[in-house]
């Protein structure tokens, strides 16, 4: 993920070249997403990235746990934004 937020950041991955951010509406109506790495990815990197509606089945297949209402994310290891 790192080599992806910074590449993003500093230009030399073009944002219109990743595969669309898969998105869908919760049952209370919230937005999310099924590919948080790359969104926050994106998000590090001040950038807009394509997005697109999730089928049903492709909701079905993600198995997904929440935390905060699913309004943040948790990113494991330490460092990744750093090039060094």
């Amino acid at each position: 993920m790192a080599d992806l937020a910074n590449g993003l950041a500093d230009g030399s991955i073009n944002p219109s070249s990743l595969p669309p951010i898969k998105i869908f509406r919760g049952e209370g109506g919230e937005l999310f997403s099924l590919d948080n790495r790359r969104l926050f990815a994106g998000q590090y990197a001040g950038v807009k990235l394509p997005y697109q509606w999730a089928t049903k089945s492709e909701i079905a297949r993600r198995d997904m746990t929440y935390v905060d209402g699913g309004q943040s994310i948790r990113i494991r290891g330490e460092g990744w934004w750093s090039n060094g």
